[in-house]
């Protein structure tokens, strides 16, 4: 499931300006940018994407939706992923996409010099493994309409999907300890809520 990080992934994200256009790129477009075999690197976007304030546009449904699927036939079927329609069509405005970009590529430049393979038992087999279904994990947190909640499940797919393409073990283990903060605050928030609807009735 993992694979070597092959040149600069802040170069091959920065190069998706390039399908921008007026109205912006679709997920489906995005998706195709990074070619065959680049699947990781997919789920290393949308997790960046769902990291910028995105208010009026359902990001967290739709990122969170496709970086479960990808991962989930990633893992079962393996090769490359086919994402449904209502996902694969869904726009990524220009403005969003510069502002993502403009906020994440600095910070992934500094990650990528630090990284490198390390505790490799945590990024490869069951290791990989284990980091696939957290991903999943937090792609379906992701998907959930919790206002200001894209945050924590979005920086745990980064850097997961960074430890896997670096096989960078402690990068993996910093990614399970988010998306586990990610899954306690989505449960803190669940009985909250519940907790406030029974006080009012």
């Amino acid at each position: 499931m993992s694979s070597l990080i092959t040149g600069s992934l802040a170069r091959q994200l920065i190069g998706i300006r390039r399908l921008a256009g007026v109205d912006g790129p679709t997920v489906g477009q995005a998706m195709a940018h990074f070619g065959s075999g680049a699947t990781m690197v997919t789920v290393l976007f949308f997790g960046l994407l769902a990291l910028v304030p995105s208010p009026g546009l359902p990001v967290g449904l739709v990122l969170g939706s496709a970086v479960a699927l990808i991962v989930a036939r990633m893992m079962i079927h393996g090769g490359d992923v086919v994402l449904p329609s209502f996902i694969a069509t869904r726009r990524l405005p220009r403005a969003f996409l510069d502002a993502v970009l403009r906020r994440t590529i600095p910070l992934l430049r500094r990650t990528e010099k630090r990284m490198r393979p390390r505790m490799v038992r945590f990024s490869t087999g069951a290791g990989a493994t284990a980091a696939g279904l957290m991903i999943i994990a937090q792609g379906v947190i992701l998907a959930f309409p919790v206002p200001f909640g894209n945050a924590f499940p979005g920086a745990a797919i980064v850097v997961l999907a960074l430890g896997l393409l670096g096989r960078d073990g402690v990068c993996v283990l910093v990614g399970h300890g988010l998306g586990v903060l990610a899954a306690v605050l989505l449960f803190a928030l669940i009985f909250g809520l519940f907790g406030a609807i029974g006080l009012a009735l």
